[in-house]
């Protein structure tokens, strides 16, 4: 079996390294979290963003920062015909972790039309109530 598994992490194909409970959580978690963003689902969503929560965006016309009340409302009011994400990387240090997300999204708001793919980095820390996201960056990237 060792074999077997060796050969499949030198393949790419299997895990090299065995993940921490915290690094299973936040996986889960953040698959989670963008199942609510999905479903448009604040009130889901709402359980894993801190209360200073801020979402960086950076697009070819700049970039923007929202707090999460901002976030929750422009959620509501976006139509959403796609949304999918993977997360790629999990790593934590400590009482803080940062997770790697790529997904792509077609989304319809204010008058927009939005078929992307992104890239997310989202910033977690452990806090009394559980692992909560402080930082989200996205960018867009080419298809």
């Amino acid at each position: 079996m060792l074999k077997v598994s060796a050969v499949l992490c030198l393949a790419g194909i299997g895990s090299c390294m065995a993940q921490t409970p915290d690094e299973a959580l936040l996986r889960q978690a953040e698959k989670d979290w963008n199942g609510a963003i999905a479903a448009k689902d604040g009130t889901a969503a709402l359980k894993f963003m801190a209360d200073d929560y801020v979402l960086v965006g950076v697009r070819s016309t700049g970039s923007s920062a929202v707090d999460r009340q901002t976030w929750l409302k422009s959620l509501v009011a976006m139509r959403i015909f796609s949304y999918e994400t993977e997360v790629t990387r999990v790593r934590v240090y400590g009482d803080s972790a940062v997770v790697s997300v790529k997904g792509s999204w077609h989304v319809s708001f204010q008058g927009q039309e939005v078929d992307e793919n992104f890239l997310v980095t989202d910033v977690w820390t452990k806090r009394p109530d559980g692992w909560k996201v402080v930082l989200r960056h996205s960018s867009p990237y080419p298809r």
